[in-house]
Order: C-alpha cells, then structure tokens, then sequence
C-alpha cells in the first residue's frame, strides 16, 4: 500500500487575504488540515508538500502601489530575483512550519511526519525564462547583469569573452538576457550557468533559515519540473533527495481543458 500522500494546490484554501497579505492562514481551515494530518500519522502515513505552489499573492505585496494578483508562473520567479517576493515567501514558511497542530501536539518544522518538502512546484527557472511577464523581466534583467559584472568586471572583458562586439553597456545593466540557454555559444553558456547560480543562492538561503531559524530537518529539494540543464543537474548535489515530476497517460481534452 502507500504510506505517503502530498497536499498539492492546498494554499488557495488555506490562505486568508482578508486583512491585504497573501501570508496568514484560515483558522478554521487550518484546524481541518490538522486533523487530516494527525490522522495520518496515526495510521504511519507520511506527508509531502511545497512552499509554493499556487497560493494567491497580492501585487502590491511585491510593488507597492500595483493592483491586482501576481500570477502563479510569474511569483516562482520572482522568489529569486526580488526580495519583497522572498520575504513573501518566507512569511508563509515560517506561518506554516512553525504552526502547533494541536492535535499532535507538535509544530509542523518539528515533526517527522512532515518528512519532504520541494520549496516551489515546478519551478525551475528555464520553464519560464523565455516567458516572463514585462515585471519579473525586469528583476531577472537587474540580478543578470549584476551577475555578469560579478564574473567578467566590465563591458569590454564581457564582449571579448562572447567574442561579440554589440553587447549591451554592463555598466548602466543593459546586457538583455539572451535567447537561448542550451546551444553552445559562450553567452548561452554564461545564462545557464547564471540561471543555475540564482537557483543555487536561492536554495542555500532558504535551507538555512529552514534548517537554523526554523530548526527543521524536514528533507528539502526543489526543481522538481522539466527544464533539467547540465548546470543544474549539479546543484542537486545540495539536495535531500531528487523529487521530478513526468506526467503519465495524461489527459486528451475534447473541449474545454480541465
């Protein structure tokens, strides 16, 4: 039989938005998840989820002032590249994992029941990067080129490493992100390989707040969704465990999907 389930998609439920932040939680609600939850432990039944999978964000969560939603793609995003959109993020983890179930009698950081988490559903960065919404474009261009002044120093020693003569002025953070992160030019190269240091940054920090903060020893991964490049196969080296997802005799929609 199986001793594992995952909530998935459990955010929208749980979250309440009513007081203007996308980061507290129904009470009422809450209490039913204790309850499914301590029943499975007591059956020896193990649990799984995310972080983030897609819980409802305020936009002016991230920019004051804006209106609206941040659309589920575009907040796995911008957790990276924007700190409002981290510490969003973290709000959530730390509301979640430090909660006491009381009918366990423990906090969801402490208890081994909970014994994986991938940070975001399906969020590997080069899903989206060809993609991305005019505002997350614009954290990505800023975190790009801080990179490529981090590894080539200026505009000339970026050019004559790409062995390319109109490169954008590093200096004022006009470099555009390329258009391809698998063929083998040195620019491509360079974007897999920043693509692959913001997820790896990204991972470490948030480990670190899981793990001291928090005091969890919850297992923890993450790119658990289909863009698999060469440069991040390697950071796995850095997770708990491997968590990938393959969809298997998938749905054929006549009309309306879903």
């Amino acid at each position: 039989g199986y001793n594992a389930v995952r909530f998935h998609h459990y955010e929208g439920t749980l979250v309440d938005r009513s007081g203007g932040t996308s980061t507290s939680m129904k009470a009422d609600v809450f209490d039913q998840f204790d309850g499914l939850f301590s029943e499975l432990k007591k059956r020896g039944i193990y649990a799984t989820t995310d972080l983030y999978v897609s819980r409802p964000v305020f936009a002016a969560e991230i920019w004051p002032g804006a209106t609206g939603d941040v659309a589920m793609d575009e907040f796995k995003m911008l957790v990276p590249v924007n700190e409002a959109a981290y510490q969003n993020f973290m709000a959530w983890t730390r509301n979640f994992m430090t909660h006491r179930n009381p009918y366990t009698g423990m906090t969801y950081a402490a208890d081994p029941t909970l014994a994986w988490i991938s940070l975001i559903n399906e969020g590997n960065e080069g899903n989206f990067i060809q993609r991305l919404s005019a505002r997350a474009k614009t954290e990505w261009l800023k975190a790009w080129n801080a990179w490529l002044t981090e590894i080539h120093g200026d505009t000339a020693a970026l050019a004559a490493a790409w062995g390319e003569d109109n490169v954008g002025t590093l200096e004022q953070g006009t470099v555009p992100l390329p258009g391809s992160f698998t063929d083998e030019t040195a620019k491509s190269r360079d974007f897999a390989v920043f693509i692959a240091t913001v997820e790896q940054r990204f991972f470490a920090r948030v480990k670190t707040a899981i793990r001291g903060e928090l005091g969890s020893a919850v297992l923890l991964t993450n790119l658990n969704a289909w863009t698999n490049t060469k440069q991040c196969q390697v950071l796995r080296t850095a997770y708990d465990y491997v968590d990938d997802h393959f969809y298997v005799d998938h749905p054929e929609f006549i009309e309306q999907p879903w």
